[in-house]
């Protein structure tokens, strides 16, 4: 009330180690203070979901600051974008130029700016983004079949969210549990019929050479296993890591056009701390250099997502700005 009467123009709550120290969000502070004083009012710290944000709202902050929860979870600023361009409000304004300014204000509280309108109108109009990515990979699951050492019953991972490919939008999914593939790496499922498989399918007929390194940093359980298993050749590699790096390759074998080439990690027997890293490099071995030209595909670099909204992808950006994530 002291700030309210000497003319403060906002109020801040910030808990700066809430979510270090795994504290809630500070929800009866907010009520009271909404009660007695009428002026606007900041509330961050110990946000972990878009649920706590909702609470602080309806308790009576005006801005919440979101702060570390959106590096300690990229999805949660994914799922911030996708309802924030599905409001009504956002989607029934019919140019982009208006839409622009009406999610600043929502946002910021204040109009864009020259630069900021010309910058956002550009890549509104120009993004093309949207692509399924290099058709040469793709993203899903299924098991080694340990008679005819081939992958048997891949399936793509079909959603996407905004950081990696899962099976919906739970985490574990209800049915397939904690299968995903990410630009790192993944987490296979606890069965060993649901193994997470990044597959590279060949373009072209050649030798090719396969090289990377599989990662397992938790101490926690007992590691996972990686196969290296060709469509034509069969499993060409096996190597298990727990809590250490282990060097896959470099291994070489020759490829037709649509050979696939699987890149296929399980859970060891044990489904604990199986979060993975295993980036790859498949490089075309030139058969008589230097005429030949050297094709290469690189698991991290190529990686992709599925359609992405220009919209979405626009408002994901505004949402991780230092004005929008940081109060001053």
């Amino acid at each position: 009330r002291r700030y309210e009467a000497e003319g403060a123009d906002e109020l801040v709550y910030l808990d700066i180690t809430a979510s270090h120290e795994a504290r809630a969000i500070m929800i009866d502070v907010v009520r009271r203070t909404a009660e007695q004083v009428f002026m606007p009012l900041t509330v961050g710290g110990g946000i972990r979901t878009i649920e706590d944000i909702r609470t602080l709202l309806n308790a009576g902050s005006d801005k919440v600051s979101i702060n570390s929860a959106a590096c300690q979870n990229p999805e949660f600023v994914a799922e911030a974008a996708r309802r924030l361009a599905a409001r009504a409000d956002v989607r029934s304004i019919a140019t982009d130029e208006q839409r622009v300014e009406h999610v600043y204000r929502l946002l910021f509280a204040r109009s864009p700016d020259a630069d900021e309108l010309s910058a956002a109108k550009a890549y509104l109009a120009s993004s093309s983004d949207g692509e399924s990515g290099d058709s040469a990979w793709k993203y899903g699951y299924g098991r080694v079949d340990e008679d005819t050492q081939r992958v048997a019953g891949f399936t793509e991972l079909t959603h996407w969210t905004g950081t990696r490919w899962q099976a919906s939008g739970q985490l574990p999914d209800p049915k397939l549990g904690w299968v995903f593939l990410d630009r790192q790496g993944g987490h296979p499922a606890a069965t060993i019929d649901r193994c997470a498989i990044r597959r590279w399918t060949a373009p072209v007929d050649g030798e090719v050479e396969i090289a990377g390194q599989l990662h397992h940093r938790p101490e926690p359980g007992n590691g996972v296993r990686a196969r290296l298993v060709s469509s034509r050749h069969g499993v060409l590699g096996t190597w298990s890591a727990h809590h250490t790096s282990v060097d896959t390759g470099p291994v070489r074998t020759r490829v037709a056009a649509g050979d696939t080439i699987d890149f296929v990690v399980d859970f060891n027997g044990e489904i604990l701390h199986d979060e993975h890293e295993w980036p790859v490099v498949i490089r075309h071995v030139a058969e008589s250099p230097p005429n030949d030209a050297l094709a290469m595909w690189d698991s991290v670099q190529d990686f992709r997502g599925g359609r992405v909204d220009p919209w979405q992808a626009f408002l994901h950006a505004l949402l991780m700005t230092n004005e929008f994530v940081f109060v001053d």
